[in-house]
């Protein structure tokens, strides 16, 4: 998925939005995501969030299991080595 392209589409389509509840929503989600950008556990973004991920499954952007976990390590290890070079 392309971000830029995602934004786009979505300018052009609130452009075009005339349901005053629809815009109502969006706002909210808005002052939501204001409020904290990343807290993801908003009735709001979950939504939005599952479906972003769902067309990120359908394009075949997924990562192993085991390859994410090897992240997670290399990254724990990075964390670790920072805070030594800190103290």
């Amino acid at each position: 998925m392309d971000i830029h392209t995602e934004k786009l589409h979505l300018i052009e389509w609130l452009a075009e939005l005339n349901d005053p509840k629809v815009i109502e929503e969006i706002i909210a989600l808005k002052k939501a995501a204001d409020k904290n950008p990343t807290d993801i556990s908003t009735k709001q973004a979950m939504p939005l969030r599952a479906g972003d991920a769902l067309k990120d499954i359908e394009a075949g952007n997924t990562t192993k299991l085991s390859d994410f976990r090897n992240e997670v390590k290399r990254w724990e290890k990075s964390r670790i080595e920072l805070s030594r070079n800190k103290a």
